[in-house]
């Protein structure tokens, strides 16, 4: 190989993976450097017997070569089917042996989900990888795990059930360990299902100053059926930064453009703080029908501006938009679009 090893390594990085196959067998170095972009990014999903063959042996190849298993840095898995014994093993084996890894999305639609979530979670606090996003179902149980990951920045969690609500003790103590963790700064997003389908997509911002750690890609690339979602749930607090949750909101709007609900929920009584940062946060969402805005812990006390404040505020709001048809306050009061 007459070229440096990082100018071909640039060339095959533009290749397509078929391509690559063909490169690996020209000679020792390039079967490395192919094999390295090969599995970097592993892509799983079991919609039909093939694909569940394919998840099988590429399950067990990782688990018997370490090596293989070092390069991946996405790993993306779905299963739909059945998992046989030897390929919970498999996989429970390749966590632990894929120490590079960064991004880590796992969905489990199989009859044995809860008892395969709790060998998930038990494999996950073995493991030695260091995560920058992660995407899992509610099931697997991994909270004080998910704390411990000190460049975790991006965590996404799905409820399959709609039953869900944002008062629950366990989101709270979710929220307190995120903020007391090792690594404070990370970013929180819960997806709700309604009949089967995801549809609400709730954002817990980090409370810590890391806005120019946060990194939209490794959100997004965790939905595959992102025309669902169309409630979006933003936890503010009036002491945070502003423009962290306006370039959240400009993201998600990119990416959910079929959200017509926006729920802003506030710390007690700061309501007051936000008022600007709601006014930017709407113009992003071209199809957005309601906002509501509501307390974290439920109904508490009357804002300080008074009501004819807030009907002066939510008037100035429907008239900057040309969807927005309704603003509910904290204590239920409901200004309309007129005409």
């Amino acid at each position: 190989m007459d070229l440096p090893v990082e100018i071909v390594e640039e060339i095959l990085t533009r290749c397509a993976k078929d391509t690559l196959t063909h490169t690996a067998r020209v000679n020792a170095a390039f079967c490395v450097l192919s094999e390295r972009l090969l599995y970097a990014d592993l892509r799983l999903h079991t919609a039909g017997d093939t694909c569940m063959m394919n998840l099988r042996t590429c399950l067990r190849t990782l688990s018997e070569d370490p090596t293989k298993a070092a390069h991946v840095k996405t790993f993306d898995i779905c299963t739909f089917g059945t998992l046989e014994e030897g390929d919970v093993d498999c996989l429970l084996a390749v966590l632990l042996k894929m120490g590079n890894l960064k991004h880590l999305s796992l969905d489990i639609e199989c009859f044995h989900a809860s008892i395969l979530a709790r060998s998930i979670a038990k494999a996950l606090k073995k493991a030695k990888f260091s995560l920058n996003s992660l995407r899992i179902p509610s099931s697997i149980k991994c909270d004080m795990w998910i704390t411990s990951q000190q460049e975790l920045k991006t965590v996404v969690i799905f409820y399959d059930n709609d039953i869900w609500e944002l008062d629950t003790a366990n989101l709270s103590l979710l929220r307190a360990r995120s903020a007391t963790s090792r690594s404070p700064g990370k970013d929180f997003f819960l997806v709700k299902s309604r009949r089967g389908w995801p549809s609400d997509l709730i954002a817990l911002p980090s409370l810590t100053d890391s806005a120019q750690d946060w990194n939209v890609k490794d959100m997004t690339r965790f939905f595959a059926y992102s025309q669902f979602i169309s409630v979006f749930y933003l936890f503010m607090n009036g002491l945070s930064d502003h423009q962290r949750h306006l370039d959240i909101c400009n993201q998600v709007s990119t990416s959910f453009s079929e959200i017509q609900t926006v729920v802003v929920i506030v710390e007690d009584g700061e309501l007051d703080q936000i008022m600007e940062g709601i006014t930017g946060i709407i113009s992003l969402f071209s199809k957005l029908t309601y906002l509501r805005l509501r307390w974290w812990e439920g109904l508490r006390h009357k804002t300080c501006a008074s009501t004819v404040q807030e009907h002066i505020q939510a008037e100035k709001w429907i008239s900057q938009s040309k969807t927005l048809q309704s603003v509910i306050f904290p204590d239920m009061t409901i200004v309309y679009r007129c005409g």
